[in-house]
């Protein structure tokens, strides 16, 4: 008998809601507006038995959206215990969309951010490609870094992000990673490259078997380990590393030999 006062007070509200959000003139807001709205009429008239409630929840978690509950909590329409019960579920659910919780969407952003790392590990490759020994072994900058040291650093950087960090451990490296100024090597190209190609394949793998939102095992030094927490800050960490030391490959090239705009972009 408490149905028909309920769905009233229900519509009401939506109302005045819907009358405030037209006056000022906000018609894409009164859009979905109106659709939530009449989907909350409808979850509190089921709300008034058993099987409604359970109902209800369902209906809540399909068809309120972040952007209507925010604007229910904007306007005043919900009151504050509903307001951070609600904001909780549109966050759960919005947690299950993104990512893996469902399958496709997190495999399209895992594609994204391999794609984006690919092609800055090919600019990589392509702006040293052609140089010879003496070129690739030659500081151009007072730092005295060289171009086949760079590259043997982002071998490293590579194998600390996505084997040593995500994992706490790595494959062992078949020399002494102390044999060597910073950001020089005595090895020759064919074994940097070789090195470079392999780290970037295990980190690949890595990406392909294990969920974004994973935790790293270890924690990096300095305020960057506070920063990269799981699998997808490490691939943005790397994307963000070989893009720097690409650059950094760009000019020493041009410095080198006057090459410019090598490189897929």
């Amino acid at each position: 008998m408490f149905v028909q006062p309920l769905a009233t007070v229900a519509v009401l509200l939506g109302l005045v809601s819907l009358d405030r959000t037209w006056r000022v003139g906000d018609r894409s807001t009164f859009r979905w507006l109106a659709v939530g709205t009449a989907r909350w009429c409808a979850t509190a008239v089921l709300a008034l038995t058993p099987e409604g409630t359970r109902r209800q929840r369902r209906l809540l978690d399909q068809g309120l959206g972040p952007a209507f509950m925010s604007e229910c909590c904007r306007s005043g329409l919900l009151s504050s215990d509903i307001r951070w019960s609600g904001l909780r579920r549109a966050s759960d659910r919005d947690h299950r969309l993104t990512g893996e919780g469902m399958h496709g969407m997190g495999d399209e952003e895992k594609s994204a951010l391999s794609m984006f790392l690919e092609a800055q590990r090919v600019s990589v490759l392509a702006i040293i490609d052609g140089l010879d020994v003496t070129a690739l072994t030659t500081a151009v900058l007072p730092s005295g870094w060289t171009p086949l040291g760079l590259v043997e650093h982002l071998g490293y950087a590579e194998r600390h992000w996505f084997q040593e960090i995500m994992f706490g451990s790595a494959v062992p490296l078949a020399w002494p990673d102390d044999d060597h100024a910073p950001l020089t090597t005595p090895r020759p190209p064919s074994v940097v490259l070789d090195f470079y190609r392999a780290q970037c394949e295990r980190s690949d793998a890595v990406l392909a078997a294990t969920p974004l939102s994973a935790p790293v095992r270890e924690r990096h030094p300095g305020s960057l380990g506070d920063e990269v927490t799981d699998l997808r800050r490490v691939v943005l960490h790397m994307i963000e590393e070989t893009a720097r030391h690409a650059g950094h490959l760009d000019a020493a090239r041009e410095l080198l030999d006057g090459k410019t705009g090598l490189g897929p972009r």
